[in-house]
């Protein structure tokens, strides 16, 4: 089952670790797509590409920090990147993920599924720290 991370950013230097922890901590990591809106300058882009080079499925677009028009365009701007994945996971620039997320989170929404009877279930949370 594919997902789909939707992620708006703005200099956040802890965007490299939050890609690289959501690939690498997933059960599937051939799953999982990243679709990264970046407003950062030339130098900031450079790195994190430096960082994340060779991991699979991830697009980053850059934009320039002065194109910023807040948080909710920027998520738009981050989920244009979504293709038909089977789940969709928008999350801040600054989230750390734990082994096996994928596989709980697909768990966790199917028996909130079950329970509502309803296909169109959505999960939403504050993390717990």
């Amino acid at each position: 089952m594919s997902i789909f991370i939707g992620i708006p950013s703005l200099f956040d230097p802890e965007l490299s670790y939050t890609v690289l922890s959501a690939v690498e901590n997933a059960d599937n990591p051939k799953d999982i797509t990243v679709g990264v809106a970046a407003f950062v300058h030339k130098n900031f882009y450079n790195d994190l590409m430096y960082k994340i080079n060779g991991v699979g499925n991830i697009i980053i677009d850059r934009y320039d920090p002065e194109e910023n028009k807040g948080i909710g365009k920027s998520r738009i701007m981050a989920q244009q990147r979504y293709d038909g994945q089977d789940y969709f996971l928008q999350i801040d620039s600054h989230t750390h993920f734990e082994k096996g997320w994928d596989t709980r989170l697909i768990g966790l929404w199917q028996g909130a599924r079950e329970e509502t009877g309803n296909e169109k279930t959505l999960l939403t949370a504050y993390p717990s720290r």
